[in-house]
């Protein structure tokens, strides 16, 4: 199992985020979180419109708190990946372990020794359990796999006490299984030498990421709090609000600057850029946008101030002001199945940042792409690419 699955999705579950108006100032006062765009998305129909709704910076910092788990992914890489190998050679041993028990088992499957055999086998597989839970868990929860480590070097121990305590001998036992015991009780050596050492490598290991999770940490309650002050801010008098988005912008520029000093790894699989990198470009798209919220001035219906152009023909026979967020709904229902308005204000909210830096399609779409790959759910039979290659093209 992949470490960066035991991540914290800061995205998931009950948290103060609930309190904000999440991607539309609802008519009635209704509060959405991120976690309800998955529902949301689906059970809004596409001319769904409760009443006029507006992207907001606010919005767009808790979606990007998800790219810091890729930020702690290659921030922790290194360490992780020593911590593994030293997990290897124990992982090795107790391999040979269960295999020769598995031959035991096969040579002595008609012998009154099938009971102790049985037992020996049970530890095993209880001890193979343990090994992937430690796996698991190196590198992220140092109790966990301490634990698990612990338990492992038991069962172990009791596989070689079973094993010595059947009778061997010519009369007794085949040479075969005379042979098998003797291997088995000599890796059970082997193996506590072995575990011992990764067991103390882990505690190394986990001393070395303990101050990498605290930095990550501080981050993302850097994320929050520009958040918080944003969201006040478009909730207040003028006056106030300049002072709230000047706060906001200090945190990100507070965060930007720790995000600096975190080094990454190299990736396994090439990257457009480095999380660490993707996530500072997208701040300072946002920090533009704090200061002068009017750089996203995208509204929901045909109050919109973002008109490019007048479709003169309906049902009604009244006019339908095709705008930028018309767009990316049809962008979204072209090549990612539904561009419901929730899913639209959430797409928007994802790639706005991008539209203020970035001031060419090629430029573009290679980042959307990039950040909607990590954010950005399309159902079975969406292409994502081209979904980015239209988006790269709205706003220019």
């Amino acid at each position: 199992m992949d470490h960066q699955e035991h991540l914290e999705n800061p995205l998931h579950g009950e948290s103060h985020y609930g309190r904000r108006v999440f991607l539309a100032r609802m008519c009635a006062g209704a509060v959405a979180t991120p976690s309800a765009f998955a529902v949301g998305a689906d059970r809004a129909g596409r001319d769904y419109d409760p009443c006029k709704a507006s992207a907001s910076a606010a919005d767009t910092l808790i979606l990007y708190l998800d790219l810091l788990n890729d930020v702690q992914f290659l921030s922790v890489k290194d360490v992780y990946d020593a911590a593994i190998a030293t997990l290897k050679a124990c992982e090795d041993v107790f391999n040979e372990i269960y295999k020769e028990v598995e031959a035991l088992a096969k040579e002595l499957r008609k012998s009154k020794h099938q009971a102790e055999v049985k037992d020996i086998r049970s530890l095993v597989e209880a001890g193979k359990a343990n090994l992937r839970l430690a796996k698991s868990y190196v590198g992220v929860s140092g109790n966990i796999a301490h634990t698990s480590f612990a338990t492992l070097a038991l069962l172990t121990e009791q596989v070689g006490k079973k094993a010595e305590d059947i009778p061997d001998g010519p009369i007794l036992l085949s040479a075969e299984a005379t042979t098998i015991l003797k291997r088995i009780i000599s890796l059970v050596r082997d193996f506590k030498s072995s575990q011992a050492a990764a067991s103390a490598a882990q505690a190394t290991h986990q001393d070395a990421l303990t101050p990498i999770y605290n930095k990550i940490k501080v981050i993302r309650d850097l994320m929050v709090q520009a958040s918080v002050y944003i969201t006040d801010a478009d909730n207040t008098v003028k006056a106030e609000a300049s002072d709230l988005r000047h706060k906001a912008s200090a945190s990100i520029e507070e965060a930007i600057s720790k995000l600096r000093a975190i080094t990454q790894a190299k990736p396994d699989q090439p990257t457009v850029v480095l999380p660490r990198d993707r996530l500072i470009y997208l701040l300072k798209a946002t920090d533009n946008w704090i200061i002068d919220p009017t750089l996203v001035t995208i509204s929901y219906g045909i109050n919109s101030g973002q008109a490019r152009f007048v479709m003169v023909s309906n049902r009604r026979g009244l006019p339908v002001f095709y705008d930028d967020q018309q767009r990316v709904s049809d962008a979204l229902s072209a090549h990612c199945k539904t561009g419901s308005w929730l899913r639209t204000l959430w797409c928007i909210s994802i790639v706005a940042p991008i539209w203020i830096l970035a001031k060419t399609a090629e430029e573009r779409s290679p980042l959307i792409k990039d950040v909607l790959d990590t954010l950005f759910k399309c159902p079975a039979g969406g292409s994502k690419q081209a979904l980015a290659d239209e988006l790269s093209k709205i706003r220019l």
